[in-house]
């Protein structure tokens, strides 16, 4: 498994041997509203436009970078949203949305920014998915250090990832759902 580390290069060329496409159904009932919402979460919040560079389904779902930020969105905690961040695009989102409230950015401060993005992102898909079989429930959201570490997904749950491009930097939204119980 290779993640990401930040250039724009390495989210091009995922050496996953386990990626393979996203069915067609699978995209529009699972994935664009996830989509949307972190479009419409990050161009309110951050001031930024974001374009989907490539999605894809794997078996073994990870953290993908330097930060990653962990929600579960089932009522048992087996299905999770993952957004993972290299830290100059963490640290440069977080700089927007905070602009205003506090004059100088640490690090706690960025992991508590991407935590609160990533419980807005679910929430914003949790209505978007309402009237659909994905029901949502969400947890306190945590953030991870690291790439390649476990998300708690539940075991056999594939990981559907969208790859962001931003202007702040390219990072990725990563959902984990067992869409046979839904």
């Amino acid at each position: 498994m290779a993640p990401f580390r930040g250039g724009s290069a390495d989210l091009d060329i995922l050496e996953r041997p386990d990626a393979r496409p996203v069915s067609p159904e699978d995209r529009a009932q699972i994935i664009e509203p996830f989509i949307s919402a972190a479009q419409m979460t990050l161009s309110e919040l951050a001031r930024t436009d974001l374009a989907v560079r490539s999605v894809y389904r794997v078996n073994d779902p990870r953290t993908l970078a330097d930060l990653s930020a962990v929600i579960g969105v089932t009522a048992d905690d087996s299905g999770v949203l993952v957004l993972s961040f290299p830290n100059d695009t963490a640290t440069a989102l977080a700089r927007r949305v905070l602009a205003d409230a506090v004059p100088a950015l640490d690090d706690d401060l960025v992991r508590d920014c991407l935590g609160e993005l990533a419980n807005i992102v679910a929430g914003q898909a949790k209505t978007l998915l309402a009237d659909t079989p994905y029901q949502l429930v969400l947890s306190t959201p945590s953030v991870l250090s690291g790439a390649g570490l476990g998300i708690g997904s539940k075991p056999g749950t594939d990981g559907l990832i969208v790859v962001f491009r931003s202007d702040a930097g390219d990072f990725a939204l990563q959902v984990c759902l067992d869409i046979n119980q839904a």
